[in-house]
Parts: structure tokens; sequence; C-alpha cells
């Protein structure tokens, strides 16, 4: 059956020149039949590149065509939905700043307490379980970016956000912890590289490894593991379910993924430049922005990537 997914996927391929013929290998590996490939093919009419160009196609430029038209795509849908995500990241301002008074508040009355290293570990604790609940709605979010044009109300998204939360949180719990594994490769490493430099400070050079080693491991397992909560999202899988096909899916494109996670930082960067209006825009507006862009990349790689084996 040809999908509006299948065929957003072919035009946003053929958009960063790559043939006819590899678009139908590629889905042929994963899956796809034949007879939906060639007519989802005939549908999507064929970019103005002349095939001279198409063959000399360089990585970095297909990222920047691909990213040229995630981004437009992604604005739209912004712009359509533009009144149920704002409102979702207004609750999530007031959760923020609620945290942020919350925090002022304790220091202050430690302060004045007989006992203010308890009353501050108190504050801090019940400060990480408000912290914990921006997470509804920024899953209200995940849901309504999800639905696309198909939009629901705020209360709905809420509710269902609220419903799932906690599979939610540990889904976002296990992706950080996989990603901390890097800083604790860097941790161990240096521990042995200062005892071993009591007996020569040639070896220091273990240090910058650990470094080098802790970054690279970390880079791999977030970039691995990221798509994990839009893989819940969209499918409703379990937390070990939702890492396993996040892992899957990214399993050829981890290059591709940092590529464009680093575009679309570069530009949330570029509006915070901006004094007060910039970091709110960049909230109110660059939040929401990331996650549909997000979302619309990870549907990308998974129809790629087809069903997990």
């Amino acid at each position: 059956m040809v999908t509006q997914e299948l065929l957003d996927y072919i035009r946003q391929e053929r958009a960063i020149g790559i043939t006819p013929e590899e678009i139908k290998k590629n889905l042929l590996s994963s899956g796809w039949g034949e007879e939906d490939i060639n007519q989802a093919l005939s549908s999507v009419s064929a970019p103005e590149t002349k095939k001279e160009e198409l063959k000399f196609t360089s990585f970095f430029q297909s990222i920047l065509n691909e990213f040229n038209t995630l981004f437009h795509d992604s604005y739209k849908q912004f712009k359509f939905g533009a009144k149920i995500y704002l409102k979702i990241q207004a609750i999530n301002l007031i959760i923020v700043l609620g945290i942020i008074l919350f925090s002022l508040f304790g220091v202050l009355f430690a302060s004045f307490h007989t006992q203010p290293v308890v009353t501050l570990i108190i504050t801090e604790f019940s400060r990480l379980v408000i912290g914990c609940l921006t997470g509804i709605p920024q899953l209200a979010l995940l849901y309504a970016v999800n639905d696309g044009s198909d939009l629901k109300t705020l209360k709905e998204y809420l509710t269902k956000a609220k419903k799932n939360f906690l599979r939610y949180l540990g889904i976002f719990i296990c992706t950080g912890l996989l990603t901390g594994f890097g800083a604790l490769i860097f941790l161990i490493i240096s521990i042995v590289a200062n005892i071993l430099m009591r007996i020569s400070t040639l070896f220091g050079f273990l240090n910058i490894i650990g470094v080098i080693c802790g970054f690279i491991v970390a880079i791999a397992y977030f970039s691995r593991y990221f798509l994990s909560v839009y893989v819940y999202a969209n499918e409703n899988t379990g937390i070990i379910e939702s890492l396993r096909k996040s892992e899957y899916i990214m399993q050829d494109h981890t290059l591709r993924f940092i590529a464009h996670l680093i575009l679309v930082s570069l530009s949330l960067v570029v509006i915070t430049i901006v004094p007060i209006i910039g970091p709110i825009f960049a909230f109110f507006v660059g939040g929401p922005f990331v996650v549909i862009y997000m979302n619309r990349l990870y549907k990308n790689f998974k129809l790629l990537a087809g069903d997990i084996k």
C-alpha cells in the first residue's frame, strides 16, 4: 500500500540527489513491495537536477539539502498547530518557573534554619520531583506533533501524557544512563591515570585518552537511543522495546543524525543570541519546532530501516 509516509520519504530522498534506483533498492531491502515502490516513485516528480550533478553530490551537501526539506516541512506543521503547541509550552514554562522559585525559597529558608543541610536536601528532592513533572507537557507535545494535522484538544493530550508519564520518564532515564556510560569510561581511565602519574608523568596522556573515549562513547550511545522517546510516542511501546527499536533504526545513520542535530542546535543558538526576545522565542517556537523536526527525521529513518528483525 502506498502511504503518505512513503511518498514523503521518496520526495525527500529525490530532493537530496538520491536516484530512483537507489531508493528502490533501499526500500526493497526494508521489506516494501516492488509494486508499491514503483507506484510511489511514479507519483513523485523528479527534481530538476542534472545527472552529472547528482553523481558528485557530497555527503554534506546531501545533509544540507535534506535539512532544508525537513526544515520547511517542520515549519509548515508548526504553523498549522502553533496554537496547541504554544499552549503546551506555556504549561511547561509555568512548571519551570515553579522549580526556579521553589529552589530560591529552599536556599533562603535553609539559610535561616537550624539544620540548613537537612532543609536543603528536602528542598532539592522536592525540586527534583517537581522537575520530573515537566515530562508531562513534553510528552503531550510529542503526542500533538505525532498527530500532525489531526490535532485534538489540549485536555486530551495532557490526560494521555499523565496516563503514560511514568513509562516516558523511564525511557528518558534509561537513555541518560546509557549516554552516561561514556562519562563512566572517562572517570575510570582518569582515576587510573592519576594513580599511575605518581609513578611517572608519562601516564598523563591517559587522561587525554579518557576524554576522547568518553566523548566518543557518550555521543555514540546518545545518538543510538535518542529517538527512543519518539518511538514510544509513535508506537506506544515499552521501555526496553523503545530502546531496542531506536537502536535498530539508528544503526546506519549515526553520522547523519549527528549532522542534523548540530544544524538544528546551531539554529537555536543563533536565535538565543538576541537579548530577551531570543530565549523566549527559542522556548516557545524553537522547542516545539525541534520536536517536529526530530519526529520527521525519526519517521524517515524508520521507513528506511524497515521492521525490526
